[in-house]
């Protein structure tokens, strides 16, 4: 399903993430539920029929990946044993009420996984797990959206290098960093080698 498809919303001819800002709904569940076959004015406007709370929402004998992204999501923020508790509870990341204490709110919210290649990521890496911050993306988009990532000017765009080093097929690009133009392949290279100098 493409973001570009333009559709008329309430008198406005818009795409579907600008629908989804307009309406408040996180884009990955209105995208998953069209998908799924569900007519844009249902996927938007449609409340989630979720209306129990199981233990672990289980499946088959399995616990589903939304419950585990939920448990995940507190034991970040709240349990000081946990190894990265400092960059998120550590940091005053929080969860906020509505969530923290049910998990049918939270996937109400969030909707399903679209895929089992997705997981829960904060738009904001300095702001809370609450609606509105938080999307199911891949490694890739998560990668791409933290403290530390590097951008590169490239073709007069400001990008992450790690999306353009990924995606680039052409051999070596050259790219704007620091007001200079540098090699991608030799700029990779290097910071990769001092952030792992630095572990």
């Amino acid at each position: 399903m493409g973001n570009s498809k333009q559709i008329v919303w309430k008198d406005q001819v818009l795409n579907i993430k600008e629908i989804c800002n307009l309406e408040g709904k996180v884009y990955g569940t209105v995208v998953g539920r069209m998908n799924q076959g569900w007519s844009i004015e249902d996927a938007i406007c449609k409340p989630n029929l979720i209306n129990f709370e199981s233990h672990g929402d289980n499946k088959r004998g399995s616990i589903a990946p939304e419950y585990r992204a939920w448990i995940g999501m507190k034991r970040r923020c709240y349990n000081k044993s946990y190894d990265h508790y400092q960059a998120y509870g550590g940091r005053g990341i929080t969860v906020c009420d509505k969530w923290k204490n049910s998990y049918v709110a939270f996937l109400n919210d969030v909707g399903r996984k679209p895929t089992p290649k997705h997981s829960i990521d904060r738009i904001d890496v300095d702001g809370n797990y609450e609606p509105k911050n938080v999307r199911w993306a891949t490694q890739l988009e998560q990668d791409n959206n933290r403290q530390n990532t590097i951008f590169v000017q490239f073709q007069e765009k400001e990008v992450s290098m790690n999306l353009l080093y990924k995606n680039n097929k052409d051999g070596n690009l050259f790219v704007q960093y620091q007001g200079k133009e540098v090699s991608l392949n030799l700029l990779h290279k290097q910071i990769s080698k001092n952030s792992k100098d630095q572990l």
